[in-house]
């Protein structure tokens, strides 16, 4: 009886060890499947795909994530270059349209009506492409002049775009464009000294003719002067800001408590100021 139940606990060890040998080898395709993904190349992927079907979809899944990965930076990467072509096309489309409007020969008011007549509120040019257009457009070697300023001239027309909520950021603008302008020309300065022996920068002319007949205020000349920008944004905004030291001096002068006399002076004053300069 005894070597009977020796010679079961023998069968029942070597079943045992014949089914644990069993359930070893189910288990060694899959545990050696993810190390062929690792290092398989295309022909390896198909026989692993074909041989362990649930392996290869995880290796076309982890190709399918990092195809998405790559688009996804490339498409980040391309952004800003798009926004730079818009922003282009945009800048050259309010050129051409400025361009047209400024070919009509209309000046003042009926410059003004014409811009403001127009259909829909989003067609109108931007206050600094017409004032770059206009600059443009100046014959050469009038760039020096500030009659163009005026209300008379295409003062007016500039007034009408800057109506409206953010005035000060569209004075600016017509800044920007002014700056560009003198950028390009090398910062000029009057031929003659004016009355302290000095001679004027030519931008700060217009600034001047600019602030008298209203078309920029103080909060657009600050809006422009304290703007978060530099020359790698807006060429010669240093170069600028240093041709219009006087400008700011004068303009940071607290108003004093006058009488209109003294009002009337002080007209007198900034109208001598662009007529010496």
């Amino acid at each position: 009886q005894r070597q009977e139940q020796q010679r079961q606990e023998q069968q029942r060890q070597e079943q045992q060890r014949q089914e644990q040998q069993r359930q070893d080898q189910q288990r060694q395709p899959s545990e050696a499947a993810p190390l062929a993904v690792q290092g398989a190349g295309e022909e390896d992927a198909v026989k692993l795909d074909r041989d362990h079907p649930a392996a290869g979809s995880s290796l076309a899944g982890a190709e399918a994530s990092e195809a998405a990965r790559q688009a996804n930076r490339s498409t980040v990467a391309e952004q800003p270059e798009e926004a730079k072509a818009e922003a282009k096309a945009k800048v050259q489309a309010e050129a051409a349209q400025c361009a047209e409007l400024l070919s009509s020969g209309k000046k003042g008011r009926d410059l003004a009506a014409l811009v403001t007549g127009l259909e829909e509120k989003a067609s109108r040019p931007s206050a600094r492409a017409l004032c770059a257009a206009v600059l443009a457009g100046l014959p050469q070697g009038e760039g020096a002049s500030s009659e163009w300023c005026g209300v008379e001239e295409c003062g007016q027309a500039l007034k009408e775009l800057c109506a409206g909520s953010g005035a000060s950021e569209k004075q600016a603008g017509i800044v920007y464009a002014v700056q560009a302008h003198f950028a390009e020309l090398k910062f000029p300065k009057t031929k003659e000294a004016n009355k302290d022996g000095k001679k004027t920068p030519l931008m700060e002319k217009v600034l001047y003719k600019l602030y008298d007949a209203e078309v920029v205020e103080e909060d657009g000349v600050n809006a422009w002067r304290y703007a978060d920008d530099d020359d790698s944004e807006a060429p010669g905004k240093t170069d600028a800001l240093f041709q219009l030291t006087d400008f700011f001096t004068w303009l940071d002068e607290p108003p004093p408590e006058e009488s209109d006399e003294e009002e009337e002076e002080e007209v007198i004053d900034i109208n001598d100021r662009i007529a010496l300069k």
